[in-house]
């Protein structure tokens, strides 16, 4: 079983598909007397010495985007995935306005920041659709783009890119987002830190452990701050194992103290295929209105879940497990996995053992576990069919609570309530139905039974001793009777 590692891939459903805006919004400069032109964003960071990054000796103002991108990529990378989407795609949607002109007279109410004596401040980016041609998203007005420096340029586009996001009613969690994202100050913030900055400044969701969450729901800590629970933000994909998963958005994920996921909800069934054979991961577990949860151990390595119509294939046996005829019962097995990955555990509704060595399919009862040693071996099933057993003592029908060790070899089983019998130092023992057979797995010869009449039987002294009837017989290899 391989590592169950989240990559995220996208939504079902993006919430930024219409153009443009209609509140008028956009990047603005200070233009001053004989100086350049510098972008609001950074101009107020300079101000107040804000310690942004040096690209004063990169002319390509692509590169600078590109590699705040990258920047934002280690806090939050479907964001940056979004953002270096939208800006491939940003001067196929940019319509660039000739002329010394201002895009609209918004005052940001919210900055504070003096204006210079003989500067002023200019609207020079606007995402409304009135100053839009059909197919475009963003107006700039030519003159004063051509004024900036390609840092200046580089922080204007992201100032659209953000905005398009965000949707706020003024810039100014833009342009301190922008400012934050430009310095090193966003990359020293803790998790819960860092959900708390982008919460205030109106974003709906960040990336933990590769989910986005929803950070205006309820979010549960711990004692010590930690982020125990929240909600996913949409039901989007996640990608793991080169396979697309869709989360609920209706459950919580939960985490591990450390951060790591420990479970969550399916939006859709999911079918994957594993060493075990293909499983199919369910929406919703056994009854249709309980949504079903996988759990994961803190490793990222898949710990339990409910699987439908699936067929499980292991050493020394196939299972099958089948739909039931019954529409609301959807969730066919609880299968759970070792920390290495390997099945542990597998309960039920309906299946189906076949034992390749002969091809005999033995019936599983509904709801039983079956299980495995960490190795691979099974160790245990309960049969809702007879399973003969051929043994050094003659031939035996085994029904339920059927058991092998480690090594996959046979331990014991429970008897059918048929009369059965055994020889046993050539005398022949009718055997109890209620009880189980113990047998040694290397050589199966019998272990302990329990014999429904009386019998003599020698013990390893060679004395004859009776043994009653409905009374546990303990045996060793060469079928003396064992005295405790």
């Amino acid at each position: 079983m391989k590592k169950w590692t989240i990559i995220l891939l996208g939504f079902i459903v993006s919430p930024w598909a219409s153009a443009g805006d209609s509140k008028g919004n956009g990047g603005d400069v200070i233009v001053c007397q004989n100086q350049s032109v510098q972008l609001l964003d950074y101009f107020d960071a300079r101000q107040k010495k804000w310690p942004l990054f040096d690209f004063s000796q990169e002319s390509d103002f692509r590169k600078i985007v590109t590699v705040l991108l990258n920047q934002l990529q280690t806090v939050s990378p479907f964001r940056a995935q979004l953002y270096q989407k939208w800006f491939s795609e940003f001067f196929q949607e940019v319509h660039f306005i000739p002329g010394k002109i201002s895009l609209g007279d918004i005052s940001d109410e919210d900055w504070q920041g003096p204006i210079p004596k003989g500067c002023e401040q200019i609207q020079v980016a606007n995402q409304n659709p009135r100053f839009l041609p059909p197919g475009k998203r963003y107006a700039i007005s030519l003159h004063w783009w051509q004024q900036l420096d390609p840092f200046d340029q580089a922080g204007l586009v992201l100032h659209e890119l953000i905005y398009r996001e965000l949707q706020s009613p003024t810039s100014s969690p833009v342009r301190e987002f922008l400012q934050w994202m430009s310095s090193a100050y966003l990359y020293g913030l803790s998790n819960i830190a860092f959900i708390e900055k982008m919460k205030q400044w109106g974003f709906l969701f960040v990336n933990l452990q590769s989910i986005l969450i929803n950070i205006q729901g309820p979010l549960v800590r711990d004692g010590q701050g930690v982020l125990r629970e929240a909600y996913p933000h949409g039901d989007y994909y996640s990608y793991w194992n080169n396979e697309s998963w869709a989360l609920s958005s209706r459950a919580p994920v939960h985490f591990y103290s450390t951060g790591s996921v420990k479970s969550f909800s399916l939006a859709q069934d999911k079918v994957i295929s594993t060493s075990w054979g293909d499983l199919i991961f369910l929406k919703q577990s056994k009854w249709a209105e309980l949504e079903n949860r996988l759990f994961f151990y803190e490793s990222g390595q898949l710990a339990k879940a409910t699987v439908g119509r699936s067929t499980i294939k292991a050493n020394y046996f196939e299972l099958e497990l089948t739909q039931m005829n019954r529409s609301s019962f959807r969730g066919l097995a609880d299968i759970t996995f070792y920390p290495n990955g390997v099945l542990a555990e597998v309960s039920t509704a309906m299946g189906w053992v076949v034992w390749p060595r002969t091809s005999n399919k033995v019936q599983v009862v509904g709801g039983t576990p079956i299980g495995w040693s960490d190795r691979g071996r099974l160790l245990r099933a309960d049969l809702a069919d007879a399973y003969v057993m051929d043994l050094p003592q003659g031939k035996l029908q085994f029904f339920s609570s059927t058991q092998w060790n480690h090594l996959g070899q046979w331990v014991e089983g429970q008897l059918t309530k048929v009369p059965q019998t055994v020889t046993i130092q050539g005398q022949t023992v009718l055997l109890d139905g209620f009880s189980k057979v113990k047998v040694f797995p290397n050589s199966l010869y019998l272990q302990e039974i329990v014999p429904s009449k009386d019998v003599y039987l020698l013990d390893i002294y060679g004395k004859s001793r009776k043994c009653p009837r409905f009374q546990k017989i303990q045996l060793d290899e060469q079928q003396k009777v064992v005295i405790d």
